[in-house]
């Protein structure tokens, strides 16, 4: 095995050990809900699945719409951000 793919092995088992096996299993829910929107919106996605079960929850209720809504509120501050005064 090389650097980069023993670095990659190491990473991916940190990750595994970050998440409870619920939690894993949340999260692969999460991104499998949220499959629609991974051609436009992959890191939000991720980052969103991420935050999710980082606040604790334990559920996909409301899952959809709360994405849309980071969706949106990150766009409005991408277009804040390339407003030029």
């Amino acid at each position: 095995m090389n650097g980069w793919n023993q670095q990659k092995q190491e990473k991916i088992g940190m990750e595994s050990e970050k998440y409870s096996t619920e939690e894993m299993e949340l999260r692969q829910q999460c991104i499998m809900l949220l499959q629609k929107y991974l051609t436009q919106h992959q890191k939000e996605v991720y980052e969103f699945s991420h935050d999710w079960i980082a606040k604790g929850n334990n559920d996909t209720t409301w899952l959809e719409e709360d994405f849309l809504k980071y969706v949106s509120d990150i766009e409005k501050w991408r277009e804040l951000g390339s407003i030029k005064h």
